[in-house]
């Protein structure tokens, strides 16, 4: 129902289901994990929903979906602050790459004009990289992404990604700090 997006966006993310636990187990660390869930029918469609993931819109949308009144700022909605982009997605995924998948290759290019930009907007937001809260909260913000492709890859640029658990699965791990402080190291080229 929402206004924000466009009929082929809303067909996007039909199907589309987000997990997310947090857990604060006494004795355990902290643990923020969000598991999500976008069928697609062609790689066009898959190409189109990461471009939408990284958007103002789809961030306003997502964060109403999942709205917890615990964690709800009133104060914050009051002064209208609902069209900042503080998309969770733009941090897993970041906006400073451009990938593309097709029926043979995948690729992933670092922007470093848009990387450039990230680092200035996050200093605007008081939220300094280079700063120990920061390092220590990016640095355990880990990730791992796993590719299963249709056959066995043929070439592999850079190093960011590794043999999985059979010839066609590759898996990629890093931490949030990593990515802006050496965003080189994930840009890759895969063809299989």
């Amino acid at each position: 129902t929402s206004a924000l997006l466009n009929s082929n966006q809303k067909k996007l993310l039909k199907d589309m289901y987000v997990d997310v636990k947090m857990s604060m187990a006494e004795g355990k660390s902290p643990a923020f994990v969000v598991r999500i869930n976008a069928p697609f029918q062609s790689l066009e469609d898959f190409n189109a929903l990461n471009d939408l993931m990284k958007t103002k819109e789809y961030d306003l949308v997502f964060d109403k979906a999942i709205e917890i009144p615990m964690f709800s700022d009133k104060d914050k909605k009051e002064k209208g602050s609902e069209s900042e982009n503080d998309n969770l997605f733009t941090s897993i995924f970041p906006s400073f790459y451009n990938c593309v998948y097709t029926k043979n290759s995948v690729v992933c290019k670092l922007d470093e004009t848009k990387h450039k930009q990230r680092l200035e907007d996050l200093k605007k937001s008081e939220f300094d990289i280079n700063g120990e809260m920061e390092a220590k909260m990016f640095g355990a913000a880990v990730f791992t992404n796993t590719l299963t492709l249709p056959s066995k890859p043929k070439k592999i640029e850079g190093d960011s990604w590794k043999q999985g658990s059979s010839e066609k699965e590759l898996v990629q791990t890093g931490s949030l700090l990593d990515l802006y402080k050496q965003p080189e190291k994930y840009a890759y080229s895969i063809q299989y």
